[in-house]
């Protein structure tokens, strides 16, 4: 092992989206102007300039507008901590300047509807101490071995139980609908004279066809037939026939990660990064062994289960069922003399087999009312109410004006969130905790919240509601006749 680690290093990339909230933890489409407070910001302070160069390649826009990303440098691993640190403060310092939080969650749990979407991409790079071109067999070996494991960590990391204000169904709500993210193939070499350029490419790429050195019909990286980068596992740079990466440097060459959630405390994310360096290190040293690497059997499967269910999913090896907490185990108790080999130990629950949302707990969902809440679910959103007791309406100037019990009040059926989060210093949200829901009808002269005790008179969709006026109007048509 000691041989092997002398001849080959690694570093690690981190490219994380994270969120911009207001005051009361909801989304603000505000990324241009925290980059602006961050562009000056660093040119103000040439010691923060510094230290963003060291650990930052740059900060990058989404496409929400509520949503900035920082992503590293390649780093060895003892510096990766720190980087992460730096880049969410650095992005978390600009927003209080404007009175402003972030958000490091993957969904909002309210707003993400399921969209929009934020992840954690790890990228593993390989190098040759000696700076000598790396065999594409190398990347190959890591590529499969990491991807052989993808449930694993799925389950490790999955902590996106809730989408739109309601539990999903998914512990990585994230993964489940993600239209970006295509499930990944089993790497293969390939001798490709040519690559086919795919339509749907066109505007990152001009050409229709590209031909490869015709002296080697050079061998390519191939981990999905046309292509693609947007997978949950995929190799990087110009060995491979990503269309992107074809101008590439060699020295960008490297095995991206996007399976994973991103983790709120950043000891969960350490050792994820911890975790797949020695699942890198393992594919290296079968290699080098001579072993051949199969993909596991019924791998995509166990990959679906483990975004159903996290860690609480089993598995299918074979004819057998076993538990993820089981496979975990049994995959960190493999790893653990590649861990220590890189001179690494878990300091997470993650040691303990604990992800993140199990340590923390579930975030809790406080519904005032279940009737409204499936009224709202069902589209019958037009309603009238009999009021169970003395209410205030809100009118749209701002004034209160009291409402009887039993009053009657008709309107359209709204409903808003109040949130609780742990966060720090004013300036991060970590974990949402609880989201409560309350229910509230718009009338033509203001607002009027709604209790439990108060009896739904009737409730429509828009569509019956829409009918019935027009029925009206042909009826009263007929009768003017």
């Amino acid at each position: 092992m000691e041989s092997l680690l002398s001849r080959y290093k690694f570093r690690v990339g981190i490219e994380e989206e994270l969120f911009i909230v207001n005051s009361r933890g909801f989304l603000v489409k505000a990324a241009e102007p925290v980059s602006k407070v961050l562009a000056n910001m660093l040119r103000e302070s040439s010691e923060l300039l510094e230290i963003a160069r060291k650990f930052l390649f740059g900060l990058q826009w989404e496409p929400n507008p509520s949503q900035i990303e920082y992503v590293t440098h390649p780093l060895p691993i003892e510096a990766i901590r720190e980087a992460i640190i730096f880049g969410r403060e650095l992005i978390a310092k600009a927003a209080k300047k404007l009175g402003l939080l972030i958000y490091v969650g993957s969904m909002h749990p309210v707003q993400s509807s399921p969209f929009p979407i934020n992840g954690t991409h790890i990228n593993i790079s390989v190098w040759r101490r000696n700076n000598r071109k790396l065999p594409i067999r190398t990347l190959q070996y890591v590529y499969n071995n990491i991807r052989n494991h993808l449930p694993e960590l799925i389950s490790l990391s999955a902590n996106t139980p809730i989408c739109a204000g309601e539990y999903s169904g998914f512990m990585s709500s994230r993964l489940r609908f993600s239209r970006v993210l295509k499930k990944s193939s089993f790497a293969k070499l390939r001798r490709m004279p040519l690559s086919i350029v795919p339509r749907s490419k066109r505007t990152t790429f001009k050409y229709i066809i590209l031909f490869n050195k015709p002296k080697k019909q050079e061998y390519k990286l191939v981990a999905h037939e046309t292509g693609s980068r947007l997978l949950d596992i995929t190799p990087r740079g110009p060995i491979t026939n990503i269309v992107e990466d074809y101008r590439k440097s060699i020295r960008e060459t490297r095995i991206e990660i996007r399976v994973f959630d991103n983790q709120s405390d950043e000891r969960f994310l350490i050792d994820l990064i911890k975790i797949t360096l020695a699942l890198a290190l393992e594919g290296l040293h079968k290699m080098i062994r001579g072993e051949r690497i199969k993909e596991k059997s019924n791998l995509i499967e166990n990959r679906d289960r483990a975004i159903r269910d996290g860690i609480d999913a089993f598995f299918l090896f074979g004819n057998e069922e076993i538990s993820a907490y089981e496979a975990v185990e049994e995959m960190i108790e493999r790893v653990s003399e590649y861990l220590d080999a890189l001179g690494l130990k878990l300091e997470s629950p993650l040691a303990k087999l604990q992800p993140e949302i199990k340590y923390y707990g579930m975030p809790k969902i406080l519904d005032e009312n279940d009737i409204l809440r499936r009224l709202i679910l069902r589209g019958k959103n037009i309603i009238r109410v009999k009021l169970g007791s003395n209410r205030k309406l809100l009118d749209y100037f701002g004034n209160e004006i009291n409402l009887p019990t039993n009053s009657v009040v008709g309107g359209i059926l709204i409903r808003d969130y109040k949130l609780k989060w742990v966060g720090d210093d004013s300036k991060i949200i970590r974990r949402f905790t609880e989201i409560r829901k309350r229910y509230w009808v718009m009338t033509t002269d203001g607002y009027v919240r709604l209790m439990s005790n108060d009896e739904i008179i009737e409730a429509k969709s828009a569509a019956e509601y829409l009918s019935e006026k027009l029925e009206m109007m042909y009826l009263n048509e007929k009768i003017n006749d």
